[in-house]
């Protein structure tokens, strides 16, 4: 089984080693700001004040291929920063190296570079790259890095003031020794991508990289980090340990990619969805040990680096098995937390609602929990902290009259919550959630609520939409100015009006179809129309009230804007049976689930306004402030 190596290499390590350039690569063609950047990033490194022994500033990753006939390495990716260090280390030989060859200094030479189609490129380092060469535009690139690098040096120099010795000191130890220990393990490190795979093409390879195909995620590089073939053995006990890893991790992924799974932890999207547990696992770590963070948050890439740490420091198989232990067991407990319907349906909404999938596995993990239950009620105290600053109305305050229905359902005063306020939205979706849940409980249960679905919500189309909070009873302070507006919402009352059975009515309604709206005025129309109907018995301040609120996808809602109730129930009725997802509490509304009195009326009324908010408010009490 050949596994892709990759691990940290100082770059002492890529001394006396043999480079390849290929042909497909384009020349070298770094400019003075790069040059500057590695240069500056080096030295303040250098400088860093209370640096931990295993700090070290990383460059972007070196993908190579090593060609057993011809002794070198195939660069794939990464020539850039090769062709820059060499130059840099070509400086330092040339200015400050004195009285013996690099080799003598530093145990090896530096790296050979080998251009393919610029043939005796590579001894321009040992001629003349501190002249500025013109006739060559390869050459010309490398001699013009070279004074890039002299520049930067000067100005330190001369106009920052700073010691030549010293400058140089700081940079070479940081780029080649480690200051406090004094040997090769040089503090400037590079990602080292091996590929071992003989089937791969490194042709291929490098179009993929660079069309942006292969992203070098913190998942891909820890995966290849654990697999690594010198921490397993050569028995096959061994081998078969490092396959049940592979497989385990293949089996995570595809897990991962089921879009219900991943929508019920997730908000966010990653190259390689696993990445994710490590990044949790990462978090909790350096929460527990401070001195984590501080070495690895400023690192590009902190969480291949907090494996790599522990992988390296014991540099056996004992280690990899706890870590991937931990790995596997969050992986276990999301999916124990999937199919718990009352876990499922509380996560999914606190992810969805922005909590974080860290704060969530936090909590898990908390001293006091014993039970399922306990995890039950952690996870409502999180949930309850989105509306901790609700509020309620005095019954003298419009629900005069409504004490009775309060009082008889164990209510002492009505929840006050308005169309606009911030908290809107999560009620409404927690109201549909906890519905399921409840059904749950009575071991009744009949669907997921999907979280994918309602994330990525398409109409009849197929086009994305969002979703309103959509008035029940029409906001009539919202006129139709559109004439198409106004025809539309005739045609969606003509059925209804007939109806009624009010036939001069529903000949009006006719006319002002045919006639485009030519035979009376629309505002007239409509408001005969709701006065048969029912739609204008709402007093204002009942129309932005939440026992009128419910949530409905932006396609529907705007298609019909402010329909009568009936109008709206039958266009409902109908997306849902041509399989547009409709949540459940907004189904419910239509159908007068809700009316406690159950009256069946063609219209929506403060009395279905009371019995909604009511039966909103027993329901998602366990997660209310106490009134």
């Amino acid at each position: 089984m050949s596994t892709n190596i990759i691990k940290l290499k100082s770059v002492s390590e890529l001394f006396g080693e043999n480079f390849f350039i290929p042909a497909y690569q384009r020349g070298y063609r770094w400019d003075r700001s790069q040059i500057n950047d590695l240069l500056s990033d080096i030295y303040n490194f250098a400088i860093k004040k209370n640096k931990s022994d295993k700090e070290f500033y990383c460059l972007q990753p070196i993908i190579v291929k090593y060609d057993n006939e011809n002794k070198y390495y195939e660069v794939i990716d990464g020539q850039q920063r090769l062709t820059s260090l060499k130059i840099l280390l070509t400086y330092f030989t040339r200015n400050f190296i004195t009285g013996r060859s690099f080799e003598q200094r530093y145990g090896k030479p530096i790296f050979e570079i080998e251009y393919q189609t610029r043939p005796g490129l590579n001894r321009i380092f040992d001629d003349n790259i501190d002249i500025i060469a013109y006739d060559n535009i390869d050459v010309y690139h490398i001699t013009q890095a070279y004074k890039y690098i002299e520049d930067w040096f000067n100005q330190k120099i001369n106009k920052e003031q700073i010691m030549e010795d010293e400058l140089f000191d700081s940079i070479n130890r940081t780029l080649v020794y480690n200051s406090s220990k004094q040997k090769e393990e040089g503090v400037v490190q590079v990602i080292w991508y091996e590929l071992k795979d003989e089937d791969i093409n490194p042709i291929d390879t490098f179009i993929r990289i660079n069309l942006g195909k292969i992203p070098l995620n913190s998942a891909e590089l820890v995966k290849a980090l654990f697999l690594q073939n010198y921490l397993f053995g050569d028995d096959e006990l061994a081998k078969v340990k490092q396959r049940e890893i592979a497989h385990q991790w293949d089996t995570m992924e595809r897990q991962l990619q089921n879009e219900e799974f991943w929508s019920f932890i997730s908000n966010r999207e990653f190259d390689a969805r696993i990445e994710y547990l490590l990044e949790v696992l990462y978090l909790a770590s350096i929460e527990e040990k401070p001195h984590l963070k501080t070495l690895l948050e400023k690192e590009k890439n902190p969480i291949f680096r907090y494996y790599n740490i522990q992988v390296e420091q014991v540099g056996e198989f004992s280690v990899v098995t706890e870590l991937w232990k931990d790995i596997y067991n969050l992986y276990s407990t999301l999916l124990d937390w999937y199919n718990n319907p009352v876990w499922y349906h509380y996560i999914g909404y606190l992810i969805f609602s922005g909590r974080s999938l860290f704060d969530i596995y936090k909590c898990s993990k908390s001293d006091d929990i014993k039970e399922k239950d306990d995890f039950t009620n952690k996870l409502i105290q999180l949930i309850s902290i989105d509306f901790k600053t609700v509020k309620y109305w005095d019954f003298e305050d419009d629900f005069k009259g409504y004490e009775q229905k309060y009082l008889d359902n164990n209510l002492t005063l009505p929840l006050k919550l308005m169309y606009g306020d911030t908290k809107i939205f999560n009620f409404l979706l927690l109201f549909n959630i906890e519905s399921i849940v409840q059904q749950c409980v009575k071991n009744k249960l009949l669907y997921k609520f999907p979280f994918s679905t309602f994330r990525n919500m398409r109409n009849e189309h197929g086009e994305g939409t969002t979703w309103d909070i959509e008035h029940i009873n029409s906001d009539t302070d919202n006129p139709l100015l559109k004439i198409e507006d106004q025809l539309t919402w005739t045609k969606n009352a003509l059925s209804d009006v007939q109806s009624i059975e009010n036939t001069d009515l529903y000949e009006e309604s006719k006319r002002f179809i045919e006639t485009k709206g030519k035979s009376m005025l629309f505002q007239e129309l409509k408001e005969k129309i709701e006065q048969v109907s029912g739609d204008n018995l709402i007093p204002d301040l009942f129309k932005n009230d939440i026992g009128n609120l419910t949530l409905l996808d932006a396609t529907t809602n705007r298609g019909y804007g402010n329909a009568l109730f009936v109008s709206k129930r039958k266009k409902i009725i109908e997306k849902e049976k041509s399989g547009l997802f409709v949540p459940l509490a907004t189904r419910n509304v239509f159908l007068k689930y809700y009316d406690l009195d159950k009256v069946n009326k063609s219209y929506w009324s403060v009395d279905n306004i009371i019995d909604y908010r009511i039966e909103m408010q027993k329901m998602l009490e366990p997660f209310l402030p106490i009134n």
